[in-house]
């Protein structure tokens, strides 16, 4: 199997699972306001994201990995689900802060496999070693306008 294809491979196992880990997604209530802009180093808001029912799901999960750059902004629901993350970013412009966020994660040393954004939209798959990262950014029905990320462990 090539190395594009692994990838690729990847990189749908990382979309089939997507409807799964945002299933919660519908069962929180929204807690979003704007925010957004800039790119952080990686988590900077304690939480207790660790899946138990009585754990808030509205900040950046503990075992989120500090290597991997997040748009700035209230996080709005952060989940660890064991094999990866699922975090959502509130944010003011979808297509202006996704490619802000895309840009972040190349910057970072993530490979592009997908990227694209408009009409107020933006989905790309970037790679790493480690990580595959399903980054989208959209106006939401629970949420408002939120940049997510779907990361999903390698290896």
């Amino acid at each position: 199997m090539s190395a594009l294809t692994a990838r690729l491979a990847l990189a749908a196992a990382a979309i089939a699972i997507l409807p799964a880990v945002l299933a919660g997604c519908s069962l929180i209530p929204h807690v979003g306001g704007g925010g957004g802009g800039g790119v952080t180093a990686g988590p900077t808001v304690p939480d207790a994201g660790d899946g138990d029912a009585d754990t808030p799901f509205d900040s950046l999960p503990a075992t989120f990995p500090s290597d991997i750059p997040l748009l700035e902004g209230e996080v709005v629901q952060g989940i660890d689900v064991g094999t990866g993350w699922s975090v959502l970013i509130a944010c003011d412009d979808p297509v202006a802060d996704f490619n802000t966020a895309a840009d972040a994660l190349e910057a970072a040393g993530y490979e592009t496999n997908a990227r694209s954004a408009d009409n107020g939209e933006g989905f790309g798959n970037f790679t790493n070693d480690s990580y595959s990262i399903n980054l989208s950014a959209s106006d939401t029905a629970d949420f408002g306008t939120v940049v997510a990320y779907t990361v999903v462990k390698l290896g």
